[in-house]
């Protein structure tokens, strides 16, 4: 796993950023959702509402990638 710098860090905590993460499907096609995420030093987090799609696509593949665009600076 990796780790966030202190940059990416900044950008995940300050503010109100929207994040876009992107899971597989069954059909291996990507499903990406808008959402806020928060960092606690260790972990990114975010909504893990047991019947939303991400989370059915998390639990049956683990694979994720997720983007963050700065409101100050699209």
């Amino acid at each position: 796993m990796a780790a966030l710098n202190d940059k990416q860090a900044k950008l995940i905590t300050d503010g109100k950023d929207f994040a876009h993460i992107a899971t597989v499907k069954k059909d291996g096609s990507p499903q990406v959702t808008p959402i806020w995420v928060d960092y606690d030093g260790k972990y990114v987090i975010f909504n893990r509402e047991q019947k939303r799609a991400k989370v059915k696509n998390l639990k049956r593949d683990p694979r994720v990638a997720f983007t963050v665009t700065n409101a100050a600076n699209p």
